[in-house]
């Protein structure tokens, strides 16, 4: 297990998992004065003392006291209390954030109350390999930290000013927008199954209208009375030409149900290439930008952390805000959506 130190400020440990990190009292001890011993308590944020069960060891290497810590609930915060024990009969005392985070979903599905990207994790890995080869602090995250790092990036995107209005109202992102295109129809059912839809408008014998995979990273939206009503699946892979002149997509993971004939959909084309492309800029823009200085945090695996009303993302070098610059690849691929100006009116 690593030591991590203390001076970062705070402690980030994954659910689950432990962590063992010194406060080092140089500069409370007097000449020739050692650490002794040591003493370590936690506390939540009621400030109660919850010491027993996130405090699993303390040890002491003058002039550094190490505390492991462990067992917290994901998305909780606690400060840790160190007291250091001297040979001159001295108490000192420091203090240490611990936060604990757990697995999030990075939902790409578009149009949906609770999407946070517009890529999965596949998709920018690709785009960044292919733009970036193994140059850029992405490569030092773990599947957490970039998941984390593209939700804070989608979410940077939302800082921009968009053409047209939402598709749907209730969406949690500014895309799908409502000139995108879509198809819609009825499921053509042969085969009942939980993880294909079928349909006559998802096929086109004319070269190239519909070929394989047009469909891919789209998001199909179940909009009749069937047993599938208001499910929704993002489209893992599709097929232009079936025997009868039907087409099929195939989704990420299967409905609740067999897909029926009462089941009619609505499917979502997949997203201008260069939206995703610019949330994947602005991915890289985060990582390489302000991470430089927090290799402790990039190995953790952290982006953004959220406790309760309270978040935290990491300073740029330059002490700017981080979240509220977007990277210039980023804005030039988002060109096309973007307003240029905007009309100020007198109430």
């Amino acid at each position: 297990m690593a030591t991590q130190d203390h001076k970062y400020g705070s402690i980030y440990v994954f659910e689950g998992g432990t962590k063992k990190f010194s406060y080092d009292f140089t500069n409370q001890l007097s000449t020739g004065e050692t650490v002794a011993s040591c003493l370590a308590s936690a506390y939540n944020t009621s400030g109660q003392d919850v010491s027993a069960s996130i405090v699993t060891a303390t040890s002491v290497t003058s002039p550094a006291a190490y505390v492991t810590v462990g067992n917290g609930i994901a998305d909780r915060a606690y400060e840790v209390k160190i007291r250091g024990m001297t040979s001159g009969g001295n108490t000192l005392t420091g203090y240490v954030g611990v936060e604990f985070f757990g697995s999030v979903s990075l939902n790409a599905k578009m149009g949906e109350v609770d999407s946070n990207s517009y890529v999965n994790l596949e998709e920018a890995t690709s785009y960044i390999k292919n733009m970036y080869g193994h140059s850029s602090n992405w490569d030092n995250l773990t599947f957490e930290g970039k998941k984390r790092v593209l939700i804070q990036a989608a979410n940077d995107l939302e800082l921009l000013n968009y053409k047209g209005r939402p598709y749907y109202v209730a969406q949690s992102l500014s895309f799908p927008r409502n000139y995108h295109e879509t198809h819609s129809g009825a499921a053509s059912v042969n085969t009942a199954t939980s993880d294909t839809v079928r349909g006559l408008n998802l096929y086109s014998s004319t070269y190239n209208v519909i070929p394989d995979n047009f469909y891919k990273y789209g998001t199909v939206h179940m909009t009749g009375k069937g047993p599938n009503f208001k499910s929704s699946r993002y489209i893992q892979t599709s097929t232009a030409s079936k025997s009868g002149g039907y087409g099929e997509v195939v989704v990420s993971s299967p409905f609740s149900n067999n897909v029926v004939a009462s089941d009619s959909y609505l499917i979502f084309l997949p997203l201008d290439k260069n939206v995703k492309d610019a949330q994947c800029e602005q991915a890289i823009y985060i990582a390489d930008n302000r991470y430089r200085e927090y290799s402790e945090y990039n190995y953790a695996g952290i982006g953004y952390v959220r406790t309760g009303d309270l978040g935290m993302s990491f300073k740029n070098p330059d002490n700017t805000i981080p979240g509220r610059k977007i990277a210039l690849k980023a804005r030039k691929l988002l060109g096309r959506h973007a307003r240029k100006t905007m009309r100020y009116g007198r109430a």
